[in-house]
């Protein structure tokens, strides 16, 4: 069982868990173009996809929901009351705090975030590992870390560098919206909350979610690796770390 990143950026959204069952994706913040293709270069039939996650209602994240649901109209679709008073679907099914669910053996938990609109992490359990995934939050509070910690995998969100964002050429208004406690995760957030994971046991860290104006890959890897060597860790041996693509189809 594995994330598999694929679109991952705030222009929009479309990942995957491979698990020994099937498939399930999270988000489809994409066109359904997008989808088709990821789809048919990966040989995912449709009936290899076990669900469809979705983490909010934000455009970047469930661009492409409705149509790949009309198309796919068997499909289980996961999501939080926002998401599912926006689309028809066949088969719905409401996401909860500290409800978690199965899919095809894959124990799913979602966890609320700090984000401005109902936001959804989710972690997977198979029995022998454990994975998570987090974008779009202010903060990761203590309660978060402790339901993520132990992960093996974690594809947690990096979203803007400091300096770029407090220098570059966004109104006011949104510079306090993003760095906020219901905005996104910097670079500087982010290093230390892999180191705190690092320390229990996390061994592949995926940074997601980067702003297309306020962060580069440079930056986001730097600044974890670097956080991370300097806490004594070695890349090759203590953890692995990549930045998930944006535009190019990852994995």
């Amino acid at each position: 069982m594995e994330i598999v990143p694929i679109f991952s950026g705030s222009n929009g959204n479309f990942n995957m868990l491979k698990t020994e069952n099937g498939i399930i994706l999270i988000d489809s913040g994409v066109s359904y173009k997008q989808i088709s293709k990821v789809l048919e270069n990966k040989q995912i039939d449709k009936n290899d996809i076990l669900g469809l996650l979705v983490t909010h209602r934000h455009s970047d994240h469930i661009k492409g929901l409705q149509r790949f649901v009309n198309i796919n109209c068997k499909m289980k679709v996961f999501a939080g009351t926002d998401v599912l008073n926006m689309i028809q679907a066949t088969e719905i099914h409401v996401v909860e705090e500290k409800k978690f669910f199965e899919i095809h053996g894959i124990k799913v938990s979602p966890i609320l975030l700090s984000h401005d609109v109902e936001c959804y992490g989710y972690i997977f359990e198979n029995g022998k590992k454990k994975c998570s995934y987090m974008t779009d939050t202010g903060n990761l509070s203590e309660e978060n870390f402790q339901e993520i910690n132990g992960s093996y995998q974690v594809m947690i969100e990096a979203n803007y560098d400091q300096n770029m964002l407090e220098k570059g050429l966004y109104p006011n208004f949104l510079k306090n919206r993003i760095s906020g406690n219901l905005g996104h995760l910097s670079n500087d957030q982010t290093k230390i909350i892999c180191e705190k994971l690092l320390k229990n046991g996390t061994h592949e860290f995926i940074l997601a979610h980067l702003s297309e104006n306020n962060n580069t890959p440079e930056k986001a890897f730097k600044a974890v690796n670097d956080h991370l060597i300097e806490c004594g860790a070695n890349e090759l041996y203590d953890y692995k770390l990549k930045v998930a693509k944006r535009y190019k189809i990852d994995g």
